[in-house]
């Protein structure tokens, strides 16, 4: 289920995982997709970014013993990074002080990076022969077809 935000999926676009992070100092809801990171502000002021994984080099996150939880999406040609600052959500500040908040947001980062390492390691065509089908009408789910590799019996 996805939390109320401005972001709408595209046709054939899954999301991953979603999360509250700050953009420019504004709260918001960041969406993990199959084909980008978007992030829409909760407020009044409709702000929208999004960084495409296909425009995306690298993606960073900060030092363990900072006090913010940033995930930054660095695009190739010149084009500015994607900053997001990893919040916990404000339903879950109730009673926790910062450090305790500070924990919570660098465990979803955490959970972040790793959908995202996923997600560009699947994109980049290192991974078996099937993203060599790139047409966006297969119909079949791409979690099944890892699983027919594994049983290749020699009969």
């Amino acid at each position: 289920t996805m939390p109320p935000t401005s972001i709408s999926l595209r046709d054939g676009e899954v999301a991953k995982c979603s999360f509250a992070a700050k953009v420019k100092k504004q709260e918001g809801i960041a969406v993990i997709t199959n084909q980008r990171c978007a992030w829409g502000a909760t407020g009044a002021v409709g702000n929208q970014y999004e960084a495409n994984w296909a425009d995306v080099t690298e993606h960073k996150v900060s030092a363990a013993s900072s006090k913010r939880a940033m995930l930054r999406l660095e695009k190739g040609g010149g084009a500015k990074p994607m900053m997001l600052e990893v919040i916990v959500a404000e339903e879950k500040r109730l009673g926790k002080s910062e450090d305790e908040q500070v924990v919570l947001a660098r465990e979803q980062l955490d959970k972040v990076r790793h959908i995202i390492t996923d997600i560009l390691n699947g994109n980049s065509g290192s991974r078996g022969p099937s993203s060599s089908s790139s047409s966006s009408s297969s119909s079949s789910s791409s979690s099944s077809s890892s699983s027919s590799s594994s049983s290749s019996s020699s009969s």
